[in-house]
């Protein structure tokens, strides 16, 4: 990725307030490499293991408009992936987190109502109760069509149960 275009990118994000200033911190501490790669139409970005992000190049290049504010809130969400790790961010747990982080962020860009899935997304509780994990995932893919896979992730975090039974047998 040109490196002039990603100085412009981390500026006009953290000019954003303090989401954005939180995120370019993140990634310079982190030293998060971005670059583009071109996946399935209804993924706008990708984050991978060891501090990388990928724009879909289908929707984005580095003629792409930095104050886009989907391009801005794509790297908020991923980034906060990256932050949640690998045990979370593999979840629909973590990604109807991600998704809140991301359209909460998005409307501080570009107030107004946005599609009824987003804002019913942005409603629901972040819990680990399986019946929402359940309507996060068909609203997900309502709004970014079948070709998304978040139920292919499991609902919850690895090791979730581990954590929970543990916690329950400390409160006997």
């Amino acid at each position: 990725m040109d490196e002039v275009w990603r100085e412009k990118l981390l500026r006009h994000l953290s000019e954003t307030g303090d989401v954005g200033v939180e995120t370019v911190r993140y990634i310079r501490m982190n030293n998060v490499r971005l670059r583009f790669g071109k996946h399935s139409e209804s993924i706008g970005a990708r984050w991978f293991l060891f501090r990388r992000i990928s724009l879909n190049s289908r929707y984005y290049s580095i003629a792409s408009n930095l104050n886009d504010p989907k391009l801005l809130s794509l790297l908020v969400h991923e980034i906060h992936h990256l932050k949640q790790g690998a045990r979370v961010a593999f979840s629909v747990y973590g990604e109807l987190d991600a998704w809140q982080v991301e359209y909460r962020f998005y409307k501080t860009l570009k107030p107004g109502a946005r599609h009824l899935a987003l804002e019913e997304i942005l409603a629901l509780p972040l819990t680990f109760d399986r019946k929402i994990l359940g309507r996060a995932i068909e609203l997900m893919q309502a709004y970014a069509g079948t070709g998304y896979h978040a139920g292919w992730l499991p609902l919850r975090p690895l090791g979730y149960r581990i954590v929970a039974w543990l916690q329950a047998d400390g409160k006997r």
